[in-house]
């Protein structure tokens, strides 16, 4: 197909693309990403939210991208249907899941995804499906002109939240942005980074709970790297597993994180060494990759040359 009729079905099947929630995502002008991408979604008990995320997800990246992309669903010790229901929608190339017996944290979940990921840029995203994918381009955009990290900013739509809840969001901004200064949302779960970001930088956290990103983005500051905040849309989905103690656990992480920087000023003394001991990383080695005969052997034909992977094919069907 010629690249300005593909660029114009991308278009079309964008604005028919619909979020999981009934809005259509649109772009302002046909986007066809040249670039490998892995989508990495760390997933706990997510049965009930996860597969519309899934659809939305694919639709998305099957209709915006010309080059490769995987979607990496990294359940995290899951008691409910989580990995069942994935596993039920075909493991390929293109969906993989990865799976620990126990639950590990969800800085755990997303550095075993970072280490898993084969794109040239990894994208982080929550399984609840309450950040649109629409500031992808805005985002990788950032990475294209420098900036190692894009993070999504969700100030507008956090604005709308009861009372309450933004009361104890603002204390924990401020807290986090004594940590890392310039950055006004450092927990939306979309965030895009490089591979060699995420390979770099995730095996070293220390935290493994709710207060990684805080941390992330902390020993991303500490290299000299710049990091871009790109607004995102966000809805508050029911279901969250924020309980009344949560807060509490936070802001004892975020304490451990600056302390942590202030001792450990340099990117060498932060940990730029072996991070086999790190906890977040013994946590990650917990995870393996699940598998099933017909991904295997679509993933060895996708690894083949064209002339190779036809004939594979041929010798498959007279077998």
């Amino acid at each position: 197909m010629p690249r300005a009729a593909a660029t114009a079905v991308a278009a079309a099947a964008l604005c028919s693309t619909v979020d999981g929630v009934g809005t259509p995502m649109k772009l302002a002008r046909p986007y066809l990403a040249t670039r490998s991408l892995s989508v990495v979604i760390p997933a706990l008990n997510e049965a009930s939210r996860l597969p519309p995320v899934l659809d939305a997800t694919c639709r998305f990246l099957s209709a915006s991208r010309a080059a490769p992309y995987e979607v990496i669903v990294v359940d995290d010790g899951s008691q409910d249907a989580t990995a069942a229901l994935v596993r039920a929608r075909g493991l390929s190339p293109q969906l993989r899941l990865l799976s620990a017996a126990d639950n590990q944290g969800k800085g755990a979940a997303l550095a075993a995804g970072a280490a898993a990921a084969r794109g040239e840029v990894v994208l982080f995203l929550d399984a609840d499906g309450a950040t649109g994918l629409e500031a992808l381009p805005a985002l990788e955009r950032r990475l294209r002109r420098g900036c190692h990290v894009a993070v999504g900013c969700r100030s507008a739509a956090l604005a709308a939240r009861p009372p309450g809840r933004r009361l104890m969001g603002a204390v924990f901004s401020t807290l986090a942005g004594v940590v890392v200064p310039g950055v006004p949302d450092t927990q939306c779960g979309c965030k895009l980074l490089s591979r060699r970001a995420a390979r770099l930088l995730l095996p070293r956290l220390r935290v493994r709970g709710w207060a990684y990103d805080v941390e992330l983005l902390a020993m991303a500051q500490q290299r000299g790297w710049r990091i871009a905040s790109v607004p995102v849309s966000w809805r508050d989905v029911p279901g969250s597993k924020v309980t009344a103690l949560t807060p509490f656990s936070m802001l004892a992480d975020v304490a451990r994180v600056w302390f942590a920087v202030a001792s450990s000023p340099s990117p060498a003394a932060a940990g730029d060494g072996p991070f086999a001991s790190r906890p977040v990383w013994q946590g990650a080695a917990s995870f393996v990759e699940v598998r099933d005969a017909a991904a295997e052997a679509s993933t060895r034909r996708a690894r083949l040359p064209p002339g190779r992977r036809r004939m594979a094919v041929v010798g498959r069907r007279r077998v």
